[in-house]
């Protein structure tokens, strides 16, 4: 828990996201409990970073997930996509889907061929939809066999 005041006001804030201010002459009269952001809102959706390749699984691993306060639970996706290896604005490698709480989700896909372009994370859940950057993949796919 953290505390501010000023000459005439006093706020405190609690670990869950809330926050209570008053009058310091009426400390007993204060407001109702509100919730404030710091960083990512309590439900949000993020992309943990853009994807990475782990040669010792020969796989290519993409998190995501969704808030750090979620108070319910919800269905997430999480998709390896793929621009300039096919055609089109972006194609799916694979796509993991979870109903989580406070959770992290992740992709994984096997390498089977050589990537030749850009490989990124996009999450998805209630409607909105988040992603990471893209990274290249050629150099770090390039031994990679069905």
């Amino acid at each position: 828990m953290g505390f501010a005041y000023s000459n005439d006001r006093m706020s405190a804030w609690c670990p869950d996201c809330s926050v209570s201010s008053g009058k310091n002459g009426a400390l007993d009269r204060h407001s109702p409990l509100d919730t404030y952001v710091s960083g990512r809102a309590r439900c949000d959706i993020y992309a943990a970073g853009p994807p990475r390749y782990d040669p010792q699984n020969r796989v290519i691993i993409g998190i995501g997930g969704r808030g750090d306060f979620c108070a319910s639970s919800a269905r997430i996706s999480v998709s390896l996509k793929t621009q300039g290896i096919v055609s089109g604005p972006s194609a799916t490698l694979i796509t993991a889907r979870r109903t989580v709480t406070n959770r992290e989700v992740l992709a994984r896909y096997p390498c089977r061929f050589p990537l030749r372009g850009l490989v990124f994370v996009e999450v998805e859940s209630e409607g909105r939809k988040v992603r990471s950057g893209s990274v290249n993949m050629e150099a770090d796919t390039k031994d990679c066999r069905p």
